[in-house]
């Protein structure tokens, strides 16, 4: 995983600008959650002249509010173009903003942020996920061709996946080269968290053979994948680690 790169805020008035879009996660709202939540789009409303609290409109997630209270812990995630700035920060308090009613939450503003260029995912390695490949030859078939496999690894950019390889007739593996490399149009199908199924269009990569082990091995992008369900990966990648975590698994950062 590349080092973080963190950056002084320099112009405060420019940065905080009124009317940019942020997310807001909720990462802490007592000593008993310590989980991720969100995540809750917001604007920035205003910038206090001291530079010091910074006042955002109430976080909504599908028009439900998020509620914040005053000592909450929040991951905010500043929107730049193609960059994402990426900061933690404490709800100082809340007001009615006379216009619409609804809550302004005052967050202390950070000297520095985090630098996070959206291409740039931790990749996991996870044994644990059956993924179903869905191709089909072009856009007026009506049904898939469809491949069973496990991922080897997963990002918010990406997956990789092992399918075993077969000695004396045509594989799977070889198949799926085959046709992705004809540029068919593929999807892949997975399920996280026990609940929420992912069916995302992706695009060929690489691929490799393990010959010894006999398993073939191939990587594809996302290709146009929502916002919310780039984020819903990472939050299961998020909690993946914590669990590998707490069992004692290495892993590589």
């Amino acid at each position: 995983m590349p080092d973080d790169i963190i950056e002084k805020v320099n112009n405060p008035d420019d940065f905080y600008k009124s009317t940019t879009k942020i997310d807001i996660y909720l990462i802490k709202r007592s000593v008993s959650k310590d989980e991720l939540e969100g995540p809750y789009g917001s604007i920035i409303s205003y910038l206090e002249d001291n530079k010091e609290v910074l006042w955002i409109e109430t976080p909504m997630d599908k028009g439900y509010p998020l509620i914040l209270a005053q000592g909450d812990l929040v991951l905010v995630d500043v929107k730049k173009g193609k960059t994402i700035y990426q900061f933690q920060s404490a709800v100082l308090g809340r007001k009615k903003d006379s216009n619409t009613n609804l809550f302004l939450f005052a967050l202390n503003v950070p000297k520095e942020v985090k630098k996070i260029e959206r291409r740039v995912f931790f990749r996991l390695k996870i044994t644990d996920l059956d993924v179903v490949l869905k191709i089909k030859k072009n856009i007026n078939d009506k049904d898939f061709i469809s491949f069973k496999g496990n991922a080897h690894d997963l990002s918010g950019g990406g997956i990789k996946v092992r399918l075993i390889l077969k000695d004396k007739k045509p594989n799977d593996y070889e198949k799926i080269l085959t046709l992705i490399k004809e540029e068919a149009i593929t999807f892949i199908e997975f399920e996280i968290d026990k609940k929420k199924k992912i069916n995302q269009k992706i695009k060929f990569v690489s691929s490799y053979k393990d010959e010894e082990n006999k398993i073939g091995y191939i990587s594809f992008s996302f290709v146009e994948i929502p916002r919310g369900i780039q984020d819903s990966i990472i939050r299961y990648i998020f909690n993946k680690q914590r669990e590998m975590k707490q069992k004692g698994i290495e892993f590589d950062d």
